[in-house]
């Protein structure tokens, strides 16, 4: 297991760990209605609150929904409020959980989900301004490549739009979906996806912080939260890019669930 292995399914499992945490403080409604009216919170809504990375939460309805405890499982008449917090706390996400939903390439993918935490929100803002017209066309080409595939192209989707994903949403689908250049997703659509982030330097910035953590995979290292802040911060300056050091230790933190020591 690589270090953005152990990455990923911590995030994941550290959101699923909190959303139940939620329901048995607040009590666990089956709907949205019922949230309303009787008080509450649906499992949607804990994994929404309890998120601290903001994209972790597609990737955990998605395993959710492939262990069989998606919507259906928690709609059930027969279904409990004990029987939904003790399916959050005992699933435990795991790579073939990450290679179903988003195929051989998925670290490429969660790895651009990553590094947008530590991206400065205007920047983020002004990548999504710079998608340009051709964007909405590669995002409909590139879901309808991900489904076909069987790949879990909801994952990846913004709030807005079921196929007009943000500009890092774009990027983590389009790294997904390489091993399909030339066979359905064409290379001019691959770079509008990958153009605002190449505009803004973090496409060279990612690749290489990414070699980087793979390359530790083998032997003893660095606690992984405390590695990741350090290359963050070297290949930062390197590129160019503006990385708050508050702002990257908290995103390192988070993504383990608190202080690496």
């Amino acid at each position: 297991m690589t270090h953005l292995d152990e990455l990923a399914t911590a995030m994941v499992r550290e959101n699923l760990r909190a959303a139940a945490a939620i329901l048995e403080s607040e009590g666990w409604a089956k709907s949205t209605r019922a949230e309303r009216e009787w008080g509450g919170v649906t499992v949607a809504h804990a994994l929404a609150r309890a998120s601290r990375m903001g994209s972790e939460v597609y990737v955990s309805r998605e395993i959710l929904r492939r262990r069989g405890f998606g919507e259906p499982w928690w709609m059930s008449p027969d279904r409990f409020e004990d029987d939904v917090i003790e399916m959050l706390r005992t699933v435990a996400p795991s790579v073939d959980d990450f290679v179903a939903l988003g195929g051989p390439r998925w670290r490429s993918a969660v790895f651009v989900m990553l590094i947008e935490q530590a991206i400065p929100r205007d920047v983020v803002d002004e990548m999504d301004e710079a998608r340009g017209p051709k964007w909405t066309p590669a995002c409909e080409t590139a879901r309808r490549i991900a489904l076909q595939a069987g790949l879990a192209a909801r994952m990846g989707d913004s709030t807005s739009s079921p196929s007009d994903w943000c500009a890092f949403r774009g990027a983590a689908w389009a790294k997904a979906l390489t091993p399909y250049l030339g066979r359905g997703l064409d290379h001019t659509e691959f770079v509008t996806l990958m153009h605002p982030l190449r505009r803004y330097g973090v496409h060279a910035f990612m690749e290489t912080l990414y070699r980087e953590i793979d390359a530790k995979a083998a032997g003893p290292a660095p606690g992984i939260a405390t590695w990741t802040l350090h290359m963050c911060q070297v290949e930062a300056r390197e590129f160019g890019i503006s990385l708050p050091e508050v702002e990257a230790v908290n995103v390192a933190n988070s993504v383990m669930g608190g202080d690496d020591d």
